[in-house]
């Protein structure tokens, strides 16, 4: 037998800037333009223009990340993009 301790596999569940809301996954604002391809500008003038509802989780600024799927959706829609 081993006298080593078994760590918990890493998923990406676990991911810093990964919140939970209830049971709705957010995202914190600062990951955003990595995970979405965005801007930090564009991330901007999505929360100014109502796009993305901004909340907070654990004193961390976040947005559900159904309304990330969804902006990126409709830029894709109007950008023509597949």
């Amino acid at each position: 037998m081993s006298d080593e301790t078994t760590q918990p596999e890493f998923t990406e569940r676990y991911q810093p800037g990964w919140y939970f809301k209830g049971q709705a996954p957010c995202l914190a604002v600062y990951e955003i333009p990595k995970y979405a391809l965005m801007t930090n500008l564009e991330v901007e003038v999505a929360i100014v223009n109502g796009d993305f509802q901004l909340e907070r989780v654990a004193g961390c600024r976040v947005v559900p990340l159904a309304d990330v799927f969804r902006y990126v959706e409709r830029r894709a829609a109007v950008w023509g993009e597949k």
